[in-house]
């Protein structure tokens, strides 16, 4: 028997198993979002607590070898917010902008051909 045919059969037995499932589902849902959403916070923040200390070890690293001597400078003077800016208008020219202009030209398109 397909499930189309059995939906048609015993429509009221197929809603409570729906309903059964979503009552199931949600709070499971939470649960595992409680659990890791904490320990994946602190995975995150362990690296950037520990940055100066990461740095320090990195530039000593390149500053023993002579081809990556100037590395150990670029790194010791690395300048965060530089960075994301750089990061950020990166972003900005390459996927936000064809996509707001692509949504504007698609309303404008859409409105344009309406009957």
């Amino acid at each position: 028997m397909t499930d189309e045919k059995r939906d048609k059969i015993y429509p009221a037995r197929t809603r409570r198993l729906r309903l059964r499932l979503r009552i199931d589902i949600a709070p499971m849902t939470f649960t595992i979002a409680a659990l890791t959403v904490p320990a994946l916070i602190e995975q995150v923040s362990s690296p950037i607590e520990q940055e100066p200390a990461l740095r320090a070890h990195v530039v000593k690293f390149f500053a023993s070898y002579r081809l990556t001597g100037f590395l150990a400078a670029a790194v010791r003077d690395l300048q965060y917010d530089a960075l994301m800016m750089l990061c950020y208008e990166e972003f900005e020219s390459r996927v936000l902008v064809p996509l707001v202009y692509g949504r504007a030209l698609r309303l404008r398109l859409h409105w344009c051909c309406l009957p």
